[in-house]
């Protein structure tokens, strides 16, 4: 018997279940019983054939992945990538690869940074300067061990490098030409002020989280860094540099290490991250790094790098899952999905809303095609249309974060209730743009007053030239 002429069997069964469910509601249960047990004998007489050949007919629909590889010159696993336009990036990995396009991913050009040590991150400014690191833990001829700083001031057709011993170094990142900040083990945080050529330990307080790795070190400005890593199984570590002159403040959040983050703006800051056990997790601060939530997102994978193609759309690399993961509504809720061949990948950006790259194992080199959604390059963020999301966290206390969406010019009105239907307070009033908006409620009425514990209800209102809609979210204050 052939696969998929089992299918033609299942048509007289799908046809009286239809008819059972057609009938009179007496008597429905017995009737959806022994429809289900029908069923059930049916489809192990075909030995499941006929589920292997719907599969194969139904999986294409759905499988379609928006990235697609492209031509890689190496197998070495790729571990970082910076790009400085659509066109023009490089890539970097295991045993001193570095690769450079400048024709968006259609060929790569092989580079000799001076080293064969493998390199864990990369990052560019322009056209022309760059900095890489190169850990090096052969322990050498002197027993030592280090990591290479490595610069270019040529697009990569040479590099200089400065060895640091007994410093294992993970995370490379420069303001400008002049001013750089690198992490690395046992929270060393290091500052240069002349292009890379030398660097200093920067002043970071003691405390019990002071002391994990450093894995990634970005800026909102100059007077703002966040620097973010931990330990498996043990806590997910941040340090915040709040001013020029004061040291990094160090905190902890979650069970496991935190790989990378994202600036929404001077206030909101999304980092990702995670380990086996407990699979990728999220965190997020409201407030400019002072405090942060923590989120188990119930995902397997470790998060090692997060990038957003529009404001409510950003995307995750899962590592060793051989997957990603995407949210479509800022970071409230992500879903994974395999990668192409389901190889493992450890970074991503993108450099507008058409265009990204995806790098991994084996010198896999990914690029997103907006075209095997159906999206347009110019459809800003792709946005679903008016949708109000569920506040975060739930329950809460002191506060709580209301996201929605729009997707053209409205004018509207975002208010919180009691339990009995009084409006407490109005959070937003007046016309916004289209895209991702967010709000934090306190737990304060209009008076400035702090309401008590209970059920309150927030209800979005928007007026537009396509109409007027509204609506509404349950919230939980617990003091």
């Amino acid at each position: 018997m052939y696969p998929c002429k089992s299918v033609a069997k299942l048509l007289p069964l799908i046809q009286f279940v239809i008819d059972i469910e057609s009938a009179s509601a007496y008597s429905a249960l017995p009737r959806r019983l022994t429809a289900l047990y029908l069923a059930m004998q049916f489809f192990k007489q075909l030995y499941l054939s006929a589920f292997c050949c719907l599969a194969l007919t139904i999986a294409p629909l759905y499988s379609q992945s928006p990235w697609l590889p492209l031509p890689s010159p190496v197998t070495h696993n790729l571990r970082a990538l910076s790009f400085v336009s659509n066109d023009s990036g490089w890539v970097a990995g295991d045993s001193g690869t570095v690769l450079l396009t400048t024709d968006g991913g259609d060929s790569w050009l092989l580079q000799d940074p001076g080293v064969t040590h493998d390199i864990g991150d990369i990052v560019f400014l322009d056209r022309r300067h760059g900095w890489a690191l190169a850990q090096d833990v052969s322990f050498g001829d002197k027993g030592t061990y280090g990591t290479y700083i490595l610069r270019t001031a040529d697009g990569g057709e040479s590099w200089d490098s400065l060895f640091i011993a007994l410093e294992l170094l993970h995370a490379i990142t420069f303001l400008d030409t002049l001013n750089g900040w690198a992490g690395g083990e046992f929270g060393t945080i290091l500052n240069s002020t002349d292009g890379g050529a030398s660097w200093t330990r920067a002043a970071v307080d003691s405390t019990i989280f002071s002391f994990h790795p450093v894995r990634n070190i970005r800026f909102f400005s100059p007077d703002l860094g966040i620097a973010i890593g931990g330990r498996y199984d043990q806590v997910g570590a941040i340090w915040r540099l709040g001013g020029e002159g004061m040291p990094w403040q160090a905190s902890g959040i979650g069970p496991e290490p935190l790989n990378d983050i994202f600036f929404r703006d001077s206030l909101n800051f999304l980092a990702v991250g995670g380990d086996l056990d407990y699979g990728a997790s999220l965190v997020r601060s409201f407030d400019g790094g002072l405090s942060w939530s923590y989120q188990l997102l119930g995902i397997f994978g470790e998060a090692t790098a997060l990038s957003f193609r529009t404001p409510s759309e950003g995307w995750a690399t899962l590592s060793f899952a051989g997957t990603y993961m995407v949210t479509g509504n800022g970071g409230i809720s992500w879903n994974d999905a395999p990668t192409p061949g389901q190889v493992p990948v450890y970074d991503i950006t993108f450099t507008d809303t058409a265009t990204g790259y995806m790098v991994g194992n084996g010198g896999a080199i990914f690029k997103y095609n907006p075209a095997v959604l159906g999206m347009r390059a110019d459809e800003p963020g792709a946005a679903p249309g008016f949708e109000l999301y569920p506040n975060y966290p739930n329950p809460f206390n002191p506060g709580t974060v209301i996201s929605y969406q729009l997707s053209v010019v409205s004018k509207i009105v975002l208010e919180v209730f009691d339990l009995a239907g009084r409006k407490v307070v109005t959070l937003v009033e007046g016309e916004q743009r289209p895209g991702f908006h967010q709000v934090r409620w306190e737990g304060r009425d209009s008076t400035g007053q702090a309401v008590s514990s209970g059920v309150y209800f927030y209800r979005l209102s928007a007026v537009s030239a396509a109409g007027s809609r509204s609506r509404s979210g349950k919230m939980v204050l617990l003091k």
